[in-house]
């Protein structure tokens, strides 16, 4: 039994490896799909001190008092799946424990959501570095619980106090993102939806505005429109950043741009950009995780020829001497919903700014928008259902076989319980307005697009299936 897997193991890396020497091409659209070029990056960073930054660090920028915030969990189970030391291991993972210090006299403070709070999840009891959170949820204003905190802040300590100071950059970025940073159903990442409306009252010099530079509020004609979360390991063989591939040149300015949302000011910022080449170090070594269901070897060896055919010309090749082309795919070409790629490209608004901004470090970093998804590196795809831009694809069966995608489908999430043969989360029919169902009537959350496995048999989605699992 061992020798005969070890036999189709080797198949299979054979076959994987006459893929990659054959380069295939794209599929063809009526639109030339766009290598991205790379840019340089700085490698000199230390991995284990960025793991400690994310775990630790101040780059949310400002935050709670702690002994205002400790009460909210007191009596509640942490888990502390990464394993910190000190306050922070009082806290769930979206929260780290750091002083702020702005007026001579440090502040302990808890701060959120940190990287961590979107980017790791467990799956089927194991947790994940990385992940992106299956259980977040975007789906009400926090307005309202942020102005309680005001109140709590200031009866001890009053507004002329260094608590409150280290306290104001969160209770004003978080209060102006609470209603437009809003997500019609669990599961999506509004994290753009926070950056843009927290940049509306930034100037360029990170300075805060009480007067939005421009409107954040959704349209029928505007709809904001939030996203699935990335894997963070497949970031070690992009060329550019985000769904849309807007994120260009200097990474470590483009990760921390999350913290326009409460950062004090510039000076605050170039101390937190300090650490990131620390963090894009740990990112950069961060490896998908392996499948551990059962893999039909034999199977996987025929889906990675239908892989080669089919698929590697905009996904890349995999294994010894495997390759990815970063290519930037028009949605005339792949089909998907176009309206998150669509809202990054308004005049005047967060990509403008951005450019014009500290964040920019004068055209070290940019962002670029266009109406294109980039086709992603598959490496521990199996983990990262749902599928599509837009999470509206439960399964990579579904995706690979359009007809079987459901409209509305609910998840339990109460519980990891992954499906490792349709790979993703089992469903059940939801009902339209509830916010555990994802709805893809809604605008911007279609599930459309990449249907480039209808073509392929039943017998050939399935050994594809199996290889798509060993990657």
């Amino acid at each position: 039994m061992r020798r005969a897997r070890y036999a189709s193991l080797l198949a299979l890396s054979l076959t994987v490896s006459a893929c990659a020497d054959e380069a295939p091409a794209a599929p063809p659209g009526p639109v030339a799909n766009e290598p991205i070029a790379r840019s340089p990056q700085r490698t000199d960073g230390d991995p284990a001190a960025g793991y400690d930054y994310l775990r630790y660090g101040d780059f949310v920028g400002s935050g709670v008092p702690l002994a205002v915030f400790l009460p909210f969990f007191e009596g509640a189970t942490v888990t502390n799946e990464l394993e910190r030391t000190g306050d922070s291991a009082r806290l769930p993972r979206a929260f780290n424990v750091f002083d702020v210090n702005r007026d001579g006299r440090p502040v302990r403070v808890a701060g959120g959501t940190t990287c961590f709070g979107c980017h790791a999840a467990s799956l089927n009891g194991r947790f994940i570095a990385g992940l992106g959170n299956w259980a977040s949820s975007f789906t009400a204003d926090s307005s309202a619980r942020v102005r309680l905190l005001d109140q709590l802040v200031r009866a001890p300590y009053g507004d002329d106090s260094p608590e409150w100071r280290a306290y104001l950059p969160f209770s004003r970025g978080a209060q102006a993102a609470g209603a437009a940073a809003l997500a019609p159903f669990r599961g999506l990442n509004a994290a753009f939806l926070l950056e843009d409306a927290a940049a509306s009252h930034r100037s360029a010099d990170l300075a805060w505005r009480d007067a939005a530079a421009w409107s954040t509020e959704a349209t029928a004609q505007a709809p904001r429109v939030a996203s699935d979360t990335p894997a963070w390991w497949l970031l070690r063989k992009k060329n550019a950043l985000y769904y849309n591939g807007m994120g260009r040149g200097d990474f470590t300015r483009l990760l921390m741009q999350v913290s326009v949302v409460a950062v004090h000011d510039a000076a605050q910022a170039t101390e937190i950009l300090a650490h990131f080449g620390d963090v894009l170090a740990w990112l950069m070594r961060l490896e998908a995780p392996r499948f551990t269901g059962a893999i039909d070897y034999v199977g996987a060896a025929q889906g990675a020829a239908v892989f080669g055919a089919r698929c590697a010309g905009c996904h890349g090749t995999y294994g010894e001497g495997g390759a990815y082309p970063n290519l930037l795919v028009p949605i005339a070409n792949v089909g998907t919903d176009p309206l998150y790629a669509e809202q990054f490209m308004a005049r005047g608004r967060l990509a403008d700014w951005f450019n014009a901004s500290w964040y920019a470090g004068n055209g070290a970093a940019r962002l670029t928008p266009t109406r294109a998804y980039v086709a992603p590196p598959l490496d521990g795809v199996w983990a990262t259902a749902p599928y599509l831009h837009n999470g509206s694809v439960p399964t990579l069966a579904a995706l690979l076989d359009s007809a079987t995608r459901p409209t509305r489908w609910q998840r339990n999430f109460a519980e990891s319980t992954y499906n490792m043969e349709t790979v993703g989360w089992p469903y059940i029919d939801g009902r339209a307005g509830a916010p555990d169902t994802y709805d893809t009537t809604v605008a911007g959350y279609s599930n459309r697009g990449h249907t480039f496995g209808d073509a392929l048999t039943a017998d050939e989605r399935s050994s594809l299936l199996e290889y798509l699992k060993t990657l």
